[in-house]
């Protein structure tokens, strides 16, 4: 016999499965389109589907070739054998990103290798890694999720995933996993590991729950950083067979409630609490124990020391003795270029968009960065263009259009800018470019797959020395510029080395060689190379000063990357061969654990078959399903069935089935489709069934009656979404058009309205926002505007027409992260024998009113009271807590006459973490004030944010949550 208590775990885990899931795949399973004229081939091996454009043959093929191994080397450790995954192959992005989605499964690949990549190949990095997410996901189709699958599909894995494994496990599983089967991996990187020991070190261990949800009052390293060392010790002690247990419970036994949990204590004995404290505790002593081993460079901090916030400088530059430049990124504020001075003085030099952090230059009073375009329409393509900023006359010139080109290096007399091209068939080349004109002066290919990365030019702008990377690792190489001969400086070898620069006969540059990041030198004569600084966490970005008396770096610490700077004494630099490596073998261990680095067999690509990837045989894919209507968009669910479908390309989304509404009592049969591989995105949908109303008879009683509405509609919307610097625009403009045809039963009213209703909609949005901070709760500049015509100009049943236009505005407020949003409405109907429903938004704490012409306003004072980062056991993790104080005010007339309505209140809401979800959830209450009837109401307000799944916290986010949902379509 079953225990009760087991039955009731198993209902609640279903109930909470349902609704996580349903959020999940609602919110997440688009990450856009590429352009709707890129023709499309696909090759099928054993147990993967790469999708990719035409012109990206080739690599394809090696990738394919690279494919099956990876499968059996990357499900050894999970013993997970997953289906036949698609891989969709996006070429004219940018972005160097890639990801795993739950529903539907599949793997998506940007395929820009970044200038900041470890030696190792993009493509086969990102395999590795989201591969292993996929067995993740495998590991959810067991035991009794197994059977959720059949009432779910594939949204199972995303209820199960979000619900009961934690983000850190998920990430730092994959990071392992790409760490131990390749020949580098970021677990061997010490900058990966470096902010989790500056922090144990420093700050001490965090609590369980900052670590893993962040803060923001303290910068906390990610849960990349977190998971690998988390993942990677638990596998130290314990054996794969850790991981492998836990996420097996997950998968058989979710009814548990805190089945990974349970399933860690069954291994260790231990929970997963106690777990991290011990393996944290664990690292802190053996980094503790390296520290004491190693002397340390002394050094002048130019940078402030008193910020209370994470502050860091990188890429700084000498522009006279002492006088410097350098990238400002704060958790306090959005990313900018400052002077600063030898006092730790800042001017705020300029506030770039979109930009790459891998490298900015500076000389003669220029700066110049590569920073990213977004295409208008197509979310999958954009472009890196180069900028220039001319501080003499304050202003920023764009030198390219449409242009791949990154790292930008300014000449020493600042008449020419070297930059890597990232073509979209994975071809290389340093361009350059003539800094008054843009036009290009010289293009130097690289043969041999050889991809650049940071180039700078040598004093006497004759030379160029850059990091090249292929098969074989990275080298530091100096390249002449005339003939676009390459002299190899440094061997191949998959060592970390970064962002060199040169000055006379020696190249300094950031290198890996110990378990800490440091400034290192290369005689370019003798090829011998030195360590110049010894930081205890990490030193980069090396500038010379121009006498060569002083080196200028960004030197790593628990408040952030310091701008320090230090006399150059040749007589104190180490010779390579004498520097000890004391790391802790992290990444050895874990790789003896696997089979080993995957082949690739490059004679097996010309033996697949490539055939052409048909869009419109490929538009319906079901890949979830559930007895609820679940309603994606909206993320509602009420009883029926379901049917969730989109294809591989992200083009083609339906959702049909049948939903009873529990409000009116009656079902219908519905479908929803989108098609947004055109340039206008295409929506219809149809509804059939019955709808329900109430009337109040002769005798004042409430009569509840039915009636047969079927509903088709039609919508065109185009998306137009730009970037400008700091500032994101864009518009929307729409148009629609629905029929309803509603037909009488036995309970109809003889009075209501019958036949077909069909109705025109015009609407456009438009909306221009600055960048936002990571704190920033409110945009700190923003103007959005809406607005709408509805109108019925053909036969049958009339609505009238209806009109409103909405504006929003935002300010900054007194204190920083302080704002203030103020709203405008006006909306004009005249209604016939039916209406339109209202546009504008009413003053809060009234429920009903009904009025024919109508203006509304509001202003609202949002600002954070804390950041407490309270944590009670499992149950609730608060991280900010915000107050907004609001004033609304509507004034409208109908057929009673004109009337003013007014309300005035307070939310109190916070940010937290209840139960450990993965997502946070914004909750608290707001008492309002109604001063017509002096009475006062209570509300409880709940949101849930789902894009901490996918979203990092870069300044780059371009766009706020205020504005985004005013402009979605």
């Amino acid at each position: 016999m079953i225990p009760r208590t087991t039955i009731l775990h198993a209902g609640l885990a279903v109930f909470i499965i349902f609704l996580t899931a349903v959020q999940a795949s609602g919110q997440y399973f688009d990450i856009g389109q590429d352009p709707c004229s890129l023709k499309w081939r696909q090759i099928k091996t054993e147990h993967f589907r790469f999708i990719y454009p035409a012109a990206y043959e080739r690599q394809a093929r090696h990738l394919a070739a690279f494919s099956d191994s990876v499968y059996r080397y990357g499900s050894f450790s999970l013993k997970s054998k997953p289906r036949r995954v698609p891989v969709i192959l996006h070429t004219l992005s940018v972005i160097s990103n890639a990801t795993a989605p739950w529903a539907p499964r599949r793997i998506e690949i940007l395929t820009c290798p970044p200038q900041d990549i470890y030696a190792e190949s993009w493509l086969y990095q990102v395999l590795i890694h989201e591969f292993r997410h996929t067995v993740q996901v495998e590991k959810m189709y067991q035991g009794f999720s197994r059977g959720l699958y059949y009432i779910l599909g594939e949204q199972v894995a995303a209820g199960l995933t979000g619900l009961f494994v934690p983000f850190w496990f998920t990430e730092g599983d994959a990071t392992a996993t790409e760490t131990a089967i390749s020949h580098s991996g970021r677990g061997r990187v010490p900058s990966f590991e470096m902010e989790l020991r500056t922090q144990l070190l420093t700050d001490g261990r965090y609590g369980y729950n900052k670590a893993v949800f962040g803060s923001y009052r303290d910068h906390v390293p990610d849960n990349y950083i977190l998971g690998y060392h988390l993942v990677s010790m638990g596998r130290a002690e314990y054996g794969t067979v850790l991981w492998d247990h836990a996420m097996n419970t997950v998968g058989r036994k979710p009814f548990l409630i805190t089945p990974f949990t349970y399933g860690i204590r069954s291994v260790t004995g231990i929970s997963r609490i106690r777990l991290y404290r011990h393996l944290a505790d664990t690292l802190a002593k053996a980094w503790h124990l390296q520290q004491q081993k190693e002397t340390y460079t002394a050094y002048t901090t130019i940078s402030r020391t008193d910020t209370k916030f994470y502050t860091s400088y990188r890429h700084p530059q000498f522009i006279g003795d002492s006088t410097y430049i350098s990238l400002k990124t704060s958790i306090d504020d959005i990313g900018r270029l400052v002077k600063v001075d030898k006092y730790g003085r800042e001017t705020i030099v300029h506030t770039p968009g979109l930009y790459f952090g891998e490298a900015i230059s500076y000389a003669q009073g220029l700066a110049a960065w590569s920073e990213r375009l977004n295409d208008p329409r197509w979310s999958q393509r954009s472009y890196a263009v180069i900028k220039v900023f001319d501080s003499n006359t304050g202003k920023v010139k764009q030198l390219t259009r449409k242009s791949r080109l990154f790292a930008p290096s300014l000449s020493h007399d600042a008449t020419q800018i070297v930059s890597v091209e990232a073509g979209t068939a994975d071809v290389y080349a340093l361009v350059i470019l003539d800094v008054s004109t843009g036009k290009e002066i010289k293009r130097i290919a690289m043969s041999g797959g050889l991809f650049l990365m940071t180039p700078s030019w040598s004093p006497d702008d004759k030379n160029i020395v850059a990091v090249v990377m292929d098969d074989r690792g990275k080298s530091l190489v100096l390249v002449d510029p005339v003939t676009g001969s390459i002299r190899h400086l440094t061997p191949f070898s998959f060592t970390e080395i970064a962002t060199p620069v040169m000055y006379e006969n020696y190249v300094f540059y950031t290198g890996a060689y110990s378990c800490i990041s440091n400034i290192y030198a290369v005689d370019t004569a003798t090829l011998l190379i030195y360590r110049v600084t010894s930081s205890v966490f990490g030193a980069f970005d090396p500038a010379i000063s121009a006498d060569g008396k002083e080196i200028l770096y960004a030197d790593y610490s628990g408040k952030g990357y310091k701008l320090v700077k230090a006399g150059i004494e040749k007589s104190q630099w180490v010779p390579l061969e004498e520097i000890a490596d004391n790391r802790f073998p992290l990444d050895v261990i874990i790789s003896q654990q696997e089979l080993g680095v995957p082949p690739v067999d490059t004679t097996k690509s010309q033996t697949f078959t490539s055939m052409r990837y048909r869009k419109w045989k490929n538009l319906i894919n079901p890949h979830s399903w559930a007895p609820l209507a679940i309603d994606a968009q909206n993320q509602t669910f009420m009883p029926g069935v379901s049917v969730l479908s989109q294809n591989a390309l992200s083009t083609s989304f339906l959702s049909l089935g049948y939903a009873f509404d529990l409000n009116e009592q009656v079902g219908r049969y519905y479908m929803d489709y989108s098609y947004r591989g055109f340039y206008p995105v295409i929506d219809v949908t149809f509804n059939i069934g019955q709808r329900a109303g109430e009337q109040v008879d002769e005798h004042d009683r409430i009569e509840r009656f039915t009636w047969h509405e079927n509903n088709l509609s039609l919508k065109a919307t185009v998306l137009q979404d730009y970037n400008r610097n700091a500032w994101f625009m864009g518009w929307q403009p729409t148009v629609g058009s629905e029929l309803i045809h509603i037909h009488h039963d036995d309970l109809t009213p003889d009075d209501f309205i019958e036949g077909n209703i069909q109705a025109m909609e015009y609407r456009l949005v438009a909306y221009n926002q600055i960048k936002t901070g990571y704190r920033d709760i409110y945009p700190r500049w923003a103007q959005a505007v809406d607005i709408n015509y509805r109108h019925t100009p053909f036969t049958g049943n009339s609505l009238g027409d209806i009109w409103s236009a909405e504006s929003y505005l935002y300010f900054p407020g007194i204190l920083p992260h302080q704002g203030i949003k103020l709203y405008a409405g006006y909306q004009s109907k005249h209604p016939k024998n039916y209406s339109f429903s209202d546009l504008i938004t009413y003053p809060r704490g009234y429920s009903e009113l009904y009025f024919d012409e109508a203006a509304s306003f509001s202003v609202n004072y949002k600002f954070p009271l804390l950041y407490p980062d309270l944590s009670l056991s499992s149950l609730l993790y608060l991280m900010r807590v915000k107050v907004n104080l609001f004033y609304d005010y509507a004034i409208g007339t109908n057929d009673q006459g004109e009337s003013v309505n007014t309300s005035a209140g307070i939310e109190l809401t916070g940010d937290m973490h209840i139960l450990r979800f993965l997502s946070p959830l914004d909750l608290g209450v707001r008492t309002t004030y109604l001063p017509n009837n002096n009475t006062f109401g209570l509300e409880f307000l709940f949101s849930i944010n789902f894009t901490t799944w996918y979203k990092d916290r870069s300044d780059n986010e371009p766009l706020s949550p205020e504005i985004v949902q005013v402009k979605k379509y």
